[in-house]
């Protein structure tokens, strides 16, 4: 049994994320314009404010050490370039629900089902490619904390999206 110390060790680093992820529904907003709709606005400031912490949160809580750190950075770096095209596909899959959801038929709702299924085994596809990479220079009990550290954040990000998302 993993003592509550260690557990917290995991979740300090992550709670002022997920209060800024959060509390992006109670800050002052740009205004959505004809061509920027309120999901993109909200959409963009999640995105914006996880962007600016997630390698922060990643660098405190993963401890490594000066061996580990540059070749850890190598394949991070790489990682993070594939998940943001990732991200970049479920935000136009998001941006195409909203534009189509008074309107949507069955077979446009089919599609994005389909496309948003695509992405999610695009993400799962890219955390076995890195878990294999991160093997390789991390210990694996950093790696296990570095994906949990992820999908604590993706988590964050999909409950905030969750709520700007209107049920069909």
């Amino acid at each position: 049994m993993v003592n509550v110390s260690a557990r917290m060790r995991f979740l300090i680093p992550i709670i002022p994320f997920l209060s800024a992820v959060r509390s992006g529904a109670q800050e002052t907003r740009p205004a959505p314009t004809a061509t920027r709709s309120r999901e993109d606005v909200v959409v963009d400031l999640t995105r914006n404010a996880i962007q600016a912490r997630r390698r922060e949160i990643i660098d405190k809580a993963m401890e490594l050490t000066s061996e580990e750190r540059p070749k850890f950075d190598s394949a991070y770096n790489k990682y993070e370039a594939e998940r943001v095209k990732i991200g970049d596909s479920l935000v136009e899959i998001l941006k195409r629900f909203s534009d189509q959801y008074a309107t949507m038929t069955d077979a446009q709702a089919q599609t994005l089902l389909k496309d948003y299924l695509t992405v999610d085994e695009k993400r799962t596809g890219l955390h076995r490619k890195y878990t294999d990479a991160m093997l390789k220079v991390l210990p694996g009990k950093k790696v296990v904390r570095f994906f949990q550290l992820e999908n604590k954040m993706d988590a964050a990000v999909s409950y905030n999206l969750a709520g700007s998302v209107d049920i069909l």
